[in-house]
């Protein structure tokens, strides 16, 4: 069983960047956008009707017991707004994720930023290569105008 693990293990270094950025997207991307939402909404828009859409725990509507995660949305919303204590009040272990998602969140920022310079610098080596082909093509296309003007003339004296 060992050595058919070893033998499927992937190198990271041998996966597509494509591929990559799709991996680091999918572990890292959700704890942006929790953050972004956290910093968007505050703790008093979810007893508002512009949040109705927004879930119920389907913990606590089954038995009406709060499970281990309950209030941690609103924790969230409550310490991206710099109340502390009242996000303490509505979970306290909430923190902690809270805290672990910054890192995440800067890290994906960093591996996108990264991905997107390697892009930009990929399309202008690209269009840089391009033009010098359209200058060749353009010098290219001057010389075989000029040897056919210069054919047809040759062409026109000798039928006319």
């Amino acid at each position: 069983m060992m050595g058919l693990l070893r033998e499927v293990r992937l190198e990271w270094k041998t996966i597509r960047p494509a591929a990559r950025l799709a991996i680091w997207t999918a572990l890292l991307a959700p704890a942006a956008a929790v953050l972004i939402f956290s910093l968007v909404v505050s703790p008093e828009d979810f007893s508002k009707p512009s949040l109705a859409w927004f879930p119920r725990c389907p913990y606590k509507v089954a038995t009406g017991l709060d499970c281990p995660t309950c209030g941690a949305t609103r924790a969230f919303c409550s310490f991206s707004h710099g109340r502390i204590a009242e996000g303490l009040a509505f979970n306290a272990v909430a923190v902690y994720t809270y805290l672990g998602c910054w890192p995440a969140s800067v890290a994906y920022a960093l591996i996108v930023a990264g991905a997107l310079r390697r892009t930009f610098r990929t399309l202008l080596s690209f269009s840089r290569r391009t033009n010098a082909w359209q200058g060749r093509h353009d010098a290219s296309r001057s010389r075989l105008r000029r040897f056919f003007s210069a054919w047809y003339q040759k062409v026109g004296r000798v039928t006319a």
